[in-house]
């Protein structure tokens, strides 16, 4: 549902930005279980290309590579649930996406991940 009113509605994707990073602001407080499912409906959200949302929803996080624990389990979460659900085709345009945007601390972030999914081929 969030995925349609994001490509129909390009003002509610951006809602849809600030909500998520201000629950990021206060993930320390949530269970668990919350916190695993806002990485999941981020995931699914990212890799939908209906929703037209892009990876730059994550420059919350201003060094991917260096972050707390309840924040790192939140992006473990997040990018297994991501590349299991996004097609390849979609992740290069995702990534093109990114190269565009200049998002330079998302995109080495994500490096890491993408070599610890086996996206081998998918070039930052």
């Amino acid at each position: 549902m969030a995925a349609k009113l994001a490509n129909l509605m390009p003002k509610f994707r951006m809602n849809l930005q600030y909500a998520l990073w201000d629950h990021l602001k206060l993930i320390d407080q949530y269970e668990l279980r919350r916190t695993s499912n806002l990485a999941k409906f981020t995931a699914k959200l990212i890799s939908d290309p209906l929703s037209n949302c892009s990876l730059s929803m994550l420059k919350f996080f201003p060094d991917l590579s260096n972050v707390r624990a309840i924040d790192r389990t939140f992006l473990d979460i997040f990018f297994t649930h991501f590349f299991k659900k996004v097609k390849r085709e979609y992740l290069s345009k995702l990534i093109a996406k990114l190269r565009e945007e200049n998002n330079r601390d998302v995109k080495l972030g994500i490096q890491d991940y993408l070599s610890d999914f086996d996206c081998e081929g998918v070039v930052m």
